[in-house]
Parts: structure tokens; sequence; C-alpha cells
């Protein structure tokens, strides 16, 4: 029998509530262990960064969440989408360039977890030049994950613009 974390379906056209801290149980009731996940975003790799905010800004008409670069050429720019942020960077445009950010606490613990669950990853967690911890896997799908630990002293952490 294996243990299904959605349990039986509610009443045709009734809702579950889950309250503000519910997570994932198996089917004997005991909590299973899941990633600590506090805040996500969507990868958007683009060949054309100004060609690709200019039509997510201008014409779709998204809010810029935050831009970023360095010595005043930006390299990359996320937008606010519903409950999302869709982040676009220079870093090409393949097709398969999407992946979903996920801000943890702390790579090292995670990337221990998961890799004895056996799950497919890239090496092992490092700090970027740019500063982050990052750390990819994929998923049984084949969707690419990194998970990110923003360290104390990053500027993520802080409301100063980037000039």
């Amino acid at each position: 029998m294996s243990d299904n974390l959605a349990g039986p379906l509610p009443p045709s056209g009734r809702s579950v509530d889950l309250g503000t801290n519910a997570r994932p149980r198996t089917t004997s009731g005991r909590y299973r262990r899941s990633v600590d996940v506090l805040s996500s975003r969507l990868l958007v790799r683009t060949d054309d960064l100004a060609a690709s905010t200019a039509w997510w800004r201008d014409t779709l008409g998204l809010s810029v969440a935050r831009e970023y670069g360095a010595e005043g050429v930006a390299t990359g720019v996320a937008f606010f989408c519903g409950g999302v942020l869709v982040e676009f960077s220079g870093h090409g445009s393949d097709p398969a360039g999407l992946a979903l950010w996920l801000q943890v606490p702390d790579v090292m613990v995670e990337s221990d977890r998961l890799i004895q669950a056996d799950v497919a990853h890239d090496g092992r967690p490092e700090r970027m030049p740019w500063g982050l911890i990052e750390w990819w896997i994929r998923s049984p799908e084949g969707v690419r994950l990194v998970l990110v630990e923003i360290p104390k002293d990053h500027p993520l952490r802080s409301r100063r613009v980037l000039e």
C-alpha cells in the first residue's frame, strides 16, 4: 500500500481546509518530511533580455519586482505574476531553459536529505559568483529545480538598489 498524500477526495464541490501550517501526511497519519520552501520563482533564460523585459512589462503589463546586474548593466529582471515571480536572465534561450527556483533556509541540509532519497542532482551545493548558494536537481519528469540559500550578507536580504 502506498502513502497517498492527498487522502480521500472531498465530496464534489467542496474544498478541504488545510490550514496555514498544513503538511502532507502519509496514510499512517505521520507527517512526511518536506523541503522548507521560503519562496519560489520560475526562471526563464533569454538571449534578448531587453526584448523579454519589454514584452512582459510593457505588452503584458506585469510589474517589475526587482532588476539586478553589475556595473550599470542589467543582467536579470523578475516580475510579479500572482503568487510567483517570473525571472528572466540573459543566459540563453533553450526552450528547456525553464527551471523552478526554490529558496530554502539551508541547502546543505536539503541536499543531504535528497541525495539519500536518490534524487537526480548535479554535483553538490556551491556558492556561485553572484553570492547565492545553489544546488540543481531534476524531478522524475525532467523538470529542473534549483534550491537556493541566500546568505545573510547577500544584497537580496536588503532593500538596497543596485546602481
